[in-house]
């Protein structure tokens, strides 16, 4: 980063120097201006850009609102890793279903209002043993169940860690 930033502000003076020869000073203001635009556009989208490393979702990358997620929407949580207790970890999963809801969490299936949103697996793709979250009635106020839904077969969300709190989520927008 700071090497890039070493030849960007290198560049910068350069022309900086040959539009105080050529344009005056007029040019040299509309630069720096047009610098200093460029720089905020490229700071403001790193804070709101992030990257989907998992196959969660089908998208790779999403715009960060800083507005709660909701049903229907996607939505970025940090967690304690459900394989790995003490690792925390950033996901982005779909919002399946939202507080009030009933659910019905039994026997592998997972139904929103008598809607099957997901089915359970007994073992990760790697063989590792999953134990599969149960849970019979409305979702509590301010929680989430939330599932992969790209490659939802093998994504580690609600069907085994349960339900997330929405206080804690950001709802994302997919760019691409």
């Amino acid at each position: 980063m700071k090497a890039s930033w070493r030849l960007f502000t290198g560049r910068m003076r350069e022309s900086v120097q040959q539009c105080r020869k050529e344009c005056g000073l007029p040019g040299i203001l509309a630069s720096v201006g047009i610098a200093v635009f460029v720089t905020g556009g490229v700071l403001y989208a790193q804070q709101h850009l992030m990257v989907v490393y998992t196959k969660s979702i089908p998208h790779r990358l999403v715009w960060r609102t800083g507005e709660v997620a909701e049903v229907g929407s996607y939505g970025s949580f940090v967690i304690e890793h459900p394989l790995s207790p003490g690792e925390w970890i950033r996901v982005t999963k779909y919002v399946a279903c939202g507080e009030g809801t009933e659910i019905e969490a039994a026997e592998g299936g997972v139904r929103c209002d008598g809607r099957l949103v997901a089915r359970a697996k007994p073992r990760t793709k790697t063989g590792v043993e999953l134990e599969a979250f149960e849970y019979d009635g409305q979702i509590p106020e301010g929680k989430l169940f939330v599932i992969g839904n790209g490659d939802w077969v093998n994504s580690i969300d609600s069907r085994y860690f349960g339900f997330l709190d929405m206080r804690g989520s950001e709802r994302v927008v997919p760019v691409f």
